[in-house]
């Protein structure tokens, strides 16, 4: 009974680890740029003499609400994948699948690209997709091999 309890409670720090090494790759793809673009906005407008406005943090937020939303998506295809057979990725596999995801986030918020939240979701979508086709054909590389 004891020995069943310390696995459980193994598994589900694992798994909040992964979900921390998620979140931090997103961070750094897309929270993060859009954060020091915001700083550098607000830096340039204080040194021109201009009040403050709420453009650069409104960009940091909507930056952190997109990331939420492809985070929930991301964790939902790693549930079903989990459960439907596959193997748990590795830690480093969970920042780069954080950061892959994210990364049009941060690259259209954080360089003011026009771009639409469906692009954005697409964007993210592809990322995912390209993700796990890189990391199948690089496991079936590693398998034929041994």
């Amino acid at each position: 009974m004891f020995r069943a309890s310390i696995s459980t409670l193994r598994l589900v720090s694992l798994n909040a680890l992964r979900f921390l090494f998620v979140c931090a790759g997103a961070w750094l793809a897309a929270v993060g740029p859009v954060e020091f673009r915001a700083d550098a906005r607000r830096a340039a407008n204080a040194a021109a003499g201009h009040v403050p406005n709420m453009d650069p943090g409104v960009m940091a937020v909507m930056a952190l609400v997109l990331t939420v939303l492809i985070l929930v998506a991301v964790f939902f295809v790693e549930i079903t994948r989990c459960a439907i057979g596959g193997k748990p990725l590795a830690m480093p596999s969970c920042l780069a699948l954080g950061a892959v995801t994210a990364c049009p986030v941060g690259y259209s918020i954080g360089f003011d690209a026009p771009t639409s939240n469906t692009i954005l979701f697409l964007a993210s979508a592809f990322g995912l997709v390209a993700f796990y086709a890189v990391r199948r054909a690089w496991l079936k590389q590693i398998n034929r091999y041994k």
